[in-house]
């Protein structure tokens, strides 16, 4: 047949040809447009994601949420959570002792913080008193002090409160208190309450 119609096998062969090429074109070109497309709109949303950034990195926007999440935290409301209560109770077990809470009546979470310190002391078998202040001379920057008799050489006691504290993550400032001996009372005047072993001053939070 070929060899009858050589002209006309060559057209049809030149068709074909051209059919396949023409098919096979316009695939490519499809992809290409579409692989385009997709690289623009990548682009696009690049340079969208760089606009709300400021041009930072990743990296740099993450500590930048960071940062913010702090700040967020350092306005809330001082309150113990779940998780640092079972964490000073269990690190006060095996000891027992007189702790005094005060609070700063001019600290606005002053009241609520002491209130859950309070119950978590209790828990743990402290016997706790709660007196108020206002106007303090020397307040804990971190806006809570561990008051003790001598911060160089505390007693079992107020180190079991440090330890406490800090199993807890509070951050907290170590400060004197100077407790005078109180006199001895004759038989038939009323017991004094008993005296604290290791004093917490709840205020406000300066750093």
């Amino acid at each position: 047949m070929i060899l009858r119609a050589p002209a006309t096998f060559a057209i049809a062969l030149a068709i074909l040809g051209g059919a396949i090429w023409a098919a096979m074109n316009w695939t490519y070109s499809s992809q290409i447009t579409n692989l385009q497309s997709r690289l623009s709109l990548r682009d696009d949303q690049i340079a969208d994601y760089k606009t709300k950034l400021g041009g930072a990195t990743p990296d740099e926007a993450k500590k930048r949420l960071d940062a913010l999440e702090l700040q967020v935290k350092a306005l809330s409301p001082r309150r113990l959570t779940e998780g640092q209560k079972a964490k000073i109770v269990q690190s006060l077990k095996g000891s027992s002792g007189i702790i005094e809470i005060v609070q700063d009546m001019g600290a606005p979470d002053a009241k609520a913080y002491t209130g859950d310190l309070a119950l978590v002391f209790q828990a743990a078998g402290w016997v706790v008193s709660l007196p108020a202040a206002l106007g303090l001379g020397n307040p804990p920057p971190s806006g809570v002090g561990l008051m003790v008799a001598n911060p160089a050489a505390m007693q079992p006691i107020e180190l079991a409160t440090k330890r406490a504290l800090e199993a807890a993550g509070i951050a907290f400032d170590i400060q004197q208190q100077n407790r005078p001996q109180r006199p001895t009372l004759p038989p038939i005047v009323p017991a004094l309450p008993p005296q604290p072993n290791v004093g917490l001053l709840i205020t406000t939070k300066l750093n």
